[in-house]
């Protein structure tokens, strides 16, 4: 915004010249609270003393008239200390050019104070000390031999000749080196650190003598003084405003870079800069209307502007016109403050409304133009469904609501998400699309949005018009707002946006998604007639068990969480609803076949989208071979020149059959890279945005060294957070599903692998090397054969007991976009060449050559000796797409350490093993894992064992989806808890220090919490699915359905008689608006019965967040977290439910089976928000129930109960059921 100084701020900045202060006297003092101490005025760079007796000076210019007197005493004369200088008040001063010499006292009120060519300066803070010194600053003469160009000057404090300096040019240290003429001056402008040149000029001229958009301001308060200043309009020769976007009401000040608040109107006196003014362009301006400053309306791009008493005037020698007064006074308006929304009528002193024609001058930001009224609108206000149409009375805006008795507000109109404002929707409401936050969802808009191309979701019942014969049934439900809909069948008889699914009554109907509230849940007879009865008994709806994203925006921990996912919020938000969703992904996975394509397919639902992988066929049309060719396309793809001949010569001892597998492969995988390098472009990725996510994106997560965590992406800028919430997963999911394809479909023809022996073959392009093998038991190790050395796009191996002891199917670089690795047949081992390192332990993984990271202090505050491997190995995808296939059914092993087996950062990572007895240890980020992308561990069968650390075995952070899946065996999963002493800890929990693991494992999704100095991150989906067998689970922390910070973690385990062992925060736990999930389908269970209990599990849900815990059946033994078992804390819900079966309760702690407690403090974020438990046993066996002090008349079979026992329930409404 332009600024426009007072008169006084002139005259109390420029004192090269003769000046005297504002005001009745001439003591220096600025006239009001406006005004620039004169100290900071000519200090140019200000003098200093480098000796102890030599005073330090700030030059505070009061005088520089003219002297006649001749004799300078001792007046610049070389001193080394002031008793060299003559009288006892006279100082030896060290000037800014370098030379020191002795300076005069001074009275700065008298007449001639100084000799000519001399000022009186205060040279001391406290401007009491002052000292004649040279108005250049200087007492040597550099510039007397200069023979300066035309053009040129001498600069005194060098002796150099240089170009002067032009209007308003910084940087100046001397008016000498200003302009051409006499009386250009370099001046401290106001209120900034900014030094500049300025011409003289004539305040009496007729013509001004200033350039176009300066003022000659005066130097004295003489009415015909001649002596002037050209003054900027702006009040600088800096601008400090570009860029700078200030909200509603607060305007840019040009001096400061500030955003500031508009407190004055037009008319109104008291202001001290244009930032103060109403308008952006307005200025505060001492016209001489009236007594002092005011501020002034800019009318320069419209005269018609200007409100009733006011007309529009260009200054004179400027392009600005303002409104003024035409009465040329605003005394009458002196008092009255109309600011903001009106401006003070200078006739009558009352307040009017600003006119401003919003199609001419436009809007403030948020504010939208009406073009019938022409005034500017503010989105957001209040309406009401009784007078809708009165309350947003514009042709911009309309009202949320129509329906009678109900509350809304006037939102923008719009046609597509193109219209609307960052973080809001163009969104189908009741007749309208309007522009909505995107968080607004659940209840608060069922039955107020609707499509307009479907009846169903339209308003119903009170007083609301009734529903069309299309959608002919009024859905009413608790405090839910009625709409209409339609009986079904099946989700194909309703509308884009809704499912067909039973509704309050226990009828088919068609239900929009903002509705799924009023769903009955999916549950049997027995649990949906207790959940009746538990809703019931605390007063709750099932509408009213939903969380409100908005509120999740007010928590510090959630409120600077980027990458958060869409679809994960909107299961967040309903818990019910979202429970149902999320078994329709496990019967997706239930339902798929075991090939890679699939398991991609399957794992990609978990994202929201739906791939079908496209195996491709190709024709070898030359003359060399379909080797020679493919691999010719490969190097092609990746940027290089292949060398037909070389190639073909290699290629000579590949068995053609071999060839014939190969050759498609190797196709695909040329393809593959293309789409993933079109997808990077086309997303706006370029080579060092890549390179950079490359190397800083994992430690997002993972701990590292200084080095990898300098590298660690800034989230916190708004745009390059956007670029990673874009990044094209989808893109390289439909890649890595066509390649799976086409592996599938070359591997499925083979013939004769066992005679494919007796060959190598090793080939270098700049996307990798392509390596096949023979059908023997070959060892794949660089240190043995230095060929292997580097990395690898394609192996494929035609058999045998293979040991793997290089990086396979996971992206080593940039470059190395796709890396594929194909075992057709054996027993193979994947390992890695292991390195001592001192912080090895027999209980940890051995290290490879990253080594471990030492211990910076206690377990009890700091991780152990964790990985620093920066290798991702077996199927990984790290800006790219990793996709390992084992074939063959043998047992196999897999070794590695970080970023392996099914891992994803940014890009896909797939492990697909077809059957056998296998074993999978890997420390972190593994085993179905994915950050921003889809992380697949599919294993088709045996008894298997899978070992990990840290975010494993079916983990998701930053919107990325990680997903183990194990059809059949009797299996363990292992997620290491560690010991007291610490002995296997490695990644610090919370939750139970030094003892145990932090693992999220195990089906977990979770970001990292925001507080006041950091950046957090979003959470993802985790979900871990075993399809059947007698297996065992053992983790320690934050595990085995565990979701926090906007994640979903989910265990499903669907049969066998199963055992569960956990700490904390594990089977079924959430917080932070996040979800944890646990379901077991059948089998008599164990659960907890050789852990150390520690807190939160078995459906307890905390702070914003919930858990869900349902065994479907068997005897289960069961020992709860304290608490745990249907338990909500602090505006969180916990849902318990046991259905059918003998089964025995034990705790230790009273706060189990249905309680609740939101103790957050009076006035905190979560303060009075809704906290519910509850805790459902049903099935005719006589369950048994043992804690301390129980009364079995109270919690037991055949009962109902609450936790806290209340009878009017607060918001802490815990209840327990069981029939």
């Amino acid at each position: 915004m332009k600024s426009l100084p007072r008169l006084c701020w002139v005259l109390l900045l420029v004192f090269a010249l003769a000046v005297s202060a504002c005001g009745d006297d001439t003591n220096n003092q600025p006239a009001d609270d406006t005004g620039t101490d004169a100290a900071d005025v000519v200090d140019a760079g200000d003098v200093e003393s480098d000796a102890d007796d030599v005073t330090d000076v700030e030059v505070d210019a009061n005088d520089a008239d003219d002297a006649d007197a001749d004799d300078l005493g001792f007046l610049c004369q070389p001193c080394t200390d002031d008793s060299q200088c003559g009288g006892a008040e006279d100082r030896c001063l060290q000037y800014p050019a370098g030379d020191q010499a002795c300076a005069q006292s001074c009275d700065p009120d008298a007449e001639t104070p100084c000799p000519g060519g001399f000022l009186c300066a205060s040279i001391d803070q406290t401007g009491t000390v002052y000292q004649c010194v040279p108005e250049e600053l200087t007492c040597e003469d550099r510039c007397s031999e200069a023979d300066c160009a035309d053009g040129e000057v001498c600069d005194p404090w060098t002796g150099e000749c240089i170009e002067p300096l032009g209007t308003c040019d910084t940087g100046c240290t001397t008016s000498s080196i200003c302009g051409d003429g006499p009386e250009d001056i370099c001046i401290n402008m106001p209120g900034a650190d900014e030094r500049a040149c300025l011409p003289g000029c004539n305040p009496q001229a007729e013509v001004s003598e200033c350039p176009v958009n300066y003022f000659c301001s005066p130097l004295t308060e003489e009415e015909d003084t001649t002596e002037g200043i050209c003054f900027p309009l702006s009040s600088t020769c800096v601008d400090r405003c570009a860029g700078v976007d200030c909200a509603s009401g607060e305007n840019c000040n040009g001096l400061t870079g500030q955003c500031e608040a508009s407190e004055y109107g037009y008319c109104e006196k008291g202001c001290t800069s244009n930032a103060e003014c109403g308008g952006q362009t307005d200025v505060c301006l001492n016209l001489g209307i009236g007594d002092g400053a005011h501020c002034w309306q800019d009318c320069s791009d419209d005269p018609d502007v200007c409100t009733e008493n006011y007309q529009c005037n260009r200054l004179q020698g400027t392009t600005l016109s303002i409104c003024i007064p035409t009465g040329q006074s605003c005394d009458m308006c002196y008092g009255t403050s109309c600011y903001p929304g009106g401006v003070c009528d200078p006739v009558s002193g009352e307040c009017t409304e600003l006119q401003q024609d919003c199609t001419v001058v436009g809007c403030a930001e948020g504010e939208l133009c009406d073009p019938v009224s022409t005034q500017c609108v503010v989105p957001g206000r209040a309406c009401s469904g009784d007078s809708w149409a009165a309350d947003c009375d514009n042709v911009v805006t309309a009202c949320t609501t129509r329906r009678a008795g109900t509350a809304g507000t006037c939102e923008e109109i719009c046609t597509s998400d193109a219209n609307c404002p960052t973080g809001e929707s163009c969104v189908e409401t009741n007749l309208r699309k309007l522009c909505l936050a995107d968080d607004l969802g659940g209840p608060l808009t069922c039955g107020t949005l609707s499509d307009a191309s479907s009846a169903v979701g339209r308003p119903c019942g009170s007083g609301q018009r009734s529903c069309p014969s299309s959608a002919s049934i009024c859905v009413q439900d608790g405090n839910l707002d009625g709409f209409c809909s339609r009986a079904c069948t099946a989700d194909t008889d309703c509308d884009a946006g809704q499912r067909c699914t039973s509704g309050p009554d226990g009828s088919n109907i068609c239900i929009p998604e903002q509705c799924e509230c009023a769903a009955t849940p999916q549950l049997s007879g027995a649990l949906s007639t207790a959940w009746s009865r538990a809703l019931t008994t605390i007063g709750v709806s099932q509408c009213d068990l939903w969380l409100d994203p908005s509120l999740a925006q007010t928590l510090s921990q959630l409120v600077d969480t980027p990458l958060a996912s869409d679809l994960l919020e909107e299961l967040v938000e309903l818990p019910l609803g979202a429970v149902a969703t999320l078994e329709g992904y496990i019967a997706t996975l239930d339902a798929t076949q075991n090939t890679p394509s699939a398991a991609i397919s399957a794992g990609a639902s978990t994202l929201g989208l739906s791939i079908t992988g496209t195996a491709q066929t190709y024709t070898y049309p030359g003359s060399e071979t379909k080797l020679t060719q493919a691999v010719a396309q490969l190097i092609t793809q990746a940027g290089g020149t292949p060398d037909t001949t070389q190639l073909e010569t290699q290629a000579q001892n590949v068995p053609a059959g071999f060839q014939d597998v190969a050759a498609p492969i190797i196709s695909a995988t040329a393809d593959a890279l293309a789409a993933r390098n079109t997808a990077l472009q086309n997303a706006g990725w370029s080579q060092s945005d890549r390179l950079a996510a490359f190397e800083g994106a994992p430690y997002l997560l993972l701990p590292g060294t200084a080095t990898q965590l300098a590298a660690v992406p800034d989230l916190s800028d708004a745009t390059l957070a956007a670029k990673y919430a874009s990044f094209p997963v989808e893109e390289l999911v439909q890649a890595a599903a066509d390649l799976s394809a086409t592996i599938e479909s070359a591997t499925a023809s083979a013939s004769g692998p066992s005679t494919w022996t007796g060959f190598t073959y090793v080939v270098d392009t700049p996307a990798g090397k392509v390596v096949l093998g023979d059908a023997g038991d070959t060892v794949y190790d660089p240190a043995t054969n230095t060929a292997l050395a580097g990395e690898i796009a394609v192996i494929i191996d035609a058999g045998g007991n293979d040991t793997y002891r290089l990086p396979v199917a996971a992206n080593q670089s940039v470059g190395n976009g796709v890396a594929v690795a194909v075992d057709l047949d054996g027993q193979d081992t994947y390992t890695y060449a292991e390195v001592t390192d001192p912080n090895d332990a027999p209980e940890l993984l051995a290290s490879d050559a990253d080594g471990r990271q030492a211990p910076s202090g206690p377990l009890s505050l700091n991780n152990g000796p964790v990985s620093l491997s920066t290798s991702a190995r077996q199927g990984a995808g790290r800006l790219g797409i990793g996709l390992l296939v084992d074939q063959g059914g043998q047992d196999d092993s897999y070794q590695s350490l970080r970023m392996s087996q099914g891992a994803a950062i940014l890009g896909v990572g797939v492990l697909f093993d077809d059957g056998g007895v296998d074993e999978y240890d890997a420390e972190a980020l593994s085993q179905g894992a994915a950050l921003k992308g889809l992380g697949v561990l599919w294993d088709a069968g045996g008894a298997d064992d899978y070992r990990v650390w840290h975010a494993g075995q079916g983990f998701g952070t930053a919107a990325g989806a990680g997903v183990l899946s194990d059809v059949d065996g009797a299996d363990n999963y292992e997620a290491v808890t560690g010991v007291a002493g610490g002995d296997g800890v490695l990644y610090l929990s919370l939750a139970d220090r030094a003892r145990s693991n932090r693992n999220l494992a195990q089906g977990a999704g979770a970001g990292i919490a925001s507080d006041a100095q950091t950046t957090g991150l979003a959470g993802g989906l985790g979900l871990l699915r075993d399809r059947a067998g007698l297996d065992t689970y053992t983790a320690a922390t934050n595990a085995q359905g565990f979701g926090s910070v906007r994640g979903v973690g989910v265990l499903a385990d669907a049969a066998g008689d199963d055992v569960y062992e956990g700490r904390a925060l594990v089977q079924g736990s959430g917080e932070l608006f996040a979800a944890g999930v646990f379901l077991e389908e059948a089998g008599s269970d164990e659960y907890n019965q050789n852990s150390i209990i520690i807190q939160n599990g078995q459906g307890t849900g905390r702070t914003l967040g919930w858990g869900f815990f349902h065994d479907a059946g068997g005897d289960d033994t069961v020992t709860y977290m304290t608490p745990g078992g249907g338990v909500g804390l602090d505006g969180g819900y916990g849902f318990a439910f046991f259905a059918d079966g003998l089964d025995a309760h034990s705790s230790t702690s009273p706060t189990t089976w249905g309680y609740a407690d939101n103790a957050v403090p009076q006035g905190a974020e979560l303060d009075g928000a809704l906290t519910v438990g509850v805790f459902l046993e049903t099935g005719s066996n006589a369950d048994t129930y043992t804690r301390p002090n129980l009364d079995p008349s109270v919690i037991g079979n055949n009962l109902v109960w609450q936790q806290p026992d209340n009878a009017t329930p607060t918001e802490s409404r815990g209840v327990g059921v069981d029939q």
